[in-house]
């Protein structure tokens, strides 16, 4: 089930993993079965300790089983397995643990998310507590790794929308530099709009230029090649690659030149020669 309005209820701030929704419950106790299980190893699972668990992502951990979760939840092995099968009954603590040693995200065992997200990126709470105990040399670091990855038009939004409702009651007071400033913003966004545009127009027209001055001087060479022969000795050219393919040779790499001398039996030295003396004569 995708994230979104149509996604099970989960009510009880209590009890994380309770709903209402008798199949979204299975659900849920199925996705704790599918989480607990991991790498299979010859040691077995008894030789990882909980710490060694707690982090890793979905199905990169040992199986967590009973034993683990007993020793988690500070509970007994029988209990461990009765709270496995029953999660509406496990507290907020406890699911936190439940998530942490079997690599899942609270949204994927609730069915909101299709793909568990654990270990790839974190909530956007965590980040901005994480990003609160970075130096401010960090700090910048990350707010131009932020910038690179969004780019300057979606930082200029977000600044722009998180002011606008820093400042809503000020702007529902002056409506008239409320619809000044909407018109800046606006004139600004189609500037850079503007602005983009002509560099990519700017950049084709170099990239045609660039084009242009590599392809005359081959064009060129092409019609000096092509003028050397005449029509019939193209013509004899076509004829012995084909034959020549034909026979399993490969004629690629094979000059005109030599496509004649294998033509008319002669070595290509003594045919480059003659050709030379006759695109002479022709000159």
């Amino acid at each position: 089930m995708a994230q979104g309005t149509d996604r099970a209820p989960f009510p009880d701030n209590e009890h994380p993993l309770h709903t209402p929704n008798a199949g979204a419950q299975r659900q849920v106790v199925a996705r704790i079965a599918q989480a607990r299980e991991g790498k299979r190893t010859r040691k077995g699972s008894a030789d990882f300790t909980i710490t060694q668990r707690r982090g890793l992502p979905m199905g990169q951990h040992p199986r967590v089983g009973r034993k683990v979760l007993a020793a988690e939840w500070g509970v007994g092995h029988t209990k461990a397995d009765e709270l496995a099968a029953h999660p509406e009954k496990l507290d907020p603590w406890q699911v936190r643990q439940l998530c942490e040693l079997c690599g899942v995200t609270l949204e994927w065992l609730r069915g909101w998310e299709d793909v568990n997200a654990y270990g790839q990126y974190e909530t956007a709470d965590t980040v901005a507590a994480m990003y609160s105990h970075l130096t401010n040399e960090d700090r910048a670091l990350a707010c131009d790794l932020l910038a690179r990855l969004l780019g300057a038009d979606a930082v200029r939004a977000i600044k722009h929308e998180q002011w606008e409702r820093d400042n809503r009651e000020w702007l529902e007071r002056n409506p008239e530099k409320a619809r000044e400033i909407a018109a800046m913003v606006q004139k600004a966004t189609q500037a850079v709009a503007s602005s983009m545009t002509e560099t990519i127009r700017a950049a084709m027209g170099t990239a045609t230029e660039a084009v242009r001055t590599v392809m005359e001087p081959l064009q060129e060479a092409a019609r000096a090649i092509k003028d050397r022969y005449t029509a019939d000795e193209w013509e004899l050219m076509r004829k012995t690659a084909d034959e020549l393919q034909a026979q399993g040779e490969d004629t690629n790499r094979m000059t005109p030149d030599e496509l004649l001398a294998r033509a008319r039996g002669d070595s290509v030295e003594d045919y480059a020669d003659a050709a030379a003396l006759s695109a002479t004569s022709r000159g």
